[in-house]
């Protein structure tokens, strides 16, 4: 490292108050989702009628999974990232096969839209 980069990266590491916001936000609403989506699948299952249970007890599990992946991405690792990526893909797949449309299954991108523009910038302090 020279002394321009020095310059350039800050001495600590910072996630700032919006990557800390959606960092929280995602602690928050998966858990309480993964405990409807395991706990009362047939609440879900009759606005979505003829799909089997196991869909909504995968969602559920997807959403413990995100919990581990916001973990991972709060102790700057790169794989709760590309996870987090990867989970939402998925996502956007079950979204399509439960008929939410494609603007639906689309917005449902948006975390990962949004955590991408989070942390490009802080993207070196990731291991």
């Amino acid at each position: 490292m020279n002394s321009t980069d020095a310059a350039i990266e800050p001495a600590e590491k910072s996630r700032g108050v919006l990557l800390t916001l959606f960092l929280g936000l995602a602690l928050l609403a998966n858990p309480v989702l993964a405990v409807g989506y395991l706990t009362t699948p047939e609440t879900y299952q009759e606005f979505f009628p003829g799909v089997p249970l196991g869909v909504f007890y995968g969602m559920g599990m997807l959403c413990l999974i995100n919990i581990v992946l916001v973990v991972l991405i709060w102790c700057w690792k790169r794989v709760g990232v590309y996870g987090f990526y990867a989970s939402t893909a998925v996502a956007f797949i079950l979204n399509l096969y439960l008929g939410v449309g494609v603007g639906g299954a689309i917005s449902g991108l948006l975390g990962a839209v949004v955590l991408f523009l989070l942390v490009r910038k802080r993207w070196q302090w990731f291991s």
